[in-house]
């Protein structure tokens, strides 16, 4: 989108360019100089026309790069709300693990292993 916005603002630029060129080259005005002559007249609506292509594509640009920056902030914030639920989460489930007391030697002591058996006799494999 950034070239089709490029181009424009080019190409308006350039028809308005070409426009003035002519118009300063050329005869423009009749001999009373008080009308514009037929290429007088083309001329002068080029100008308009380059003009309004310039600045038209420089304030679509500026509106679009408007509406990217407020998709972008509400995806930050939304991004910004899930690591803050995600945080408080976090912190209260090391909450409650402070509260918990740490039953591990507990229950180590009191589910020993139990030592195993061999699935074959010896007498069974002679």
């Amino acid at each position: 989108m950034a070239l089709v916005f490029n181009i424009l603002k080019i190409a308006g630029v350039f028809v308005a360019g070409v426009a003035g060129i002519i118009g300063i080259l050329g005869e423009t005005k009749t001999e009373d100089k008080k009308h514009l002559t037929r290429s007088g007249k083309w001329l002068c609506g080029m100008a308009i026309v380059g003009l309004g292509l310039a600045v038209g594509s420089q304030i679509w640009e500026w509106v679009k790069s408007l509406e990217d920056d407020r998709v972008a902030r509400r995806r930050n914030e939304e991004l910004l709300v899930r690591l803050d639920k995600e945080a408080k989460l976090a912190a209260q489930l090391e909450a409650c693990l402070k509260k918990t007391p740490n039953r591990s030697a507990e229950f180590l002591n009191r589910f020993q292993p139990v030592p195993a058996k061999p699935l074959v006799s010896a007498a069974f494999i002679l």
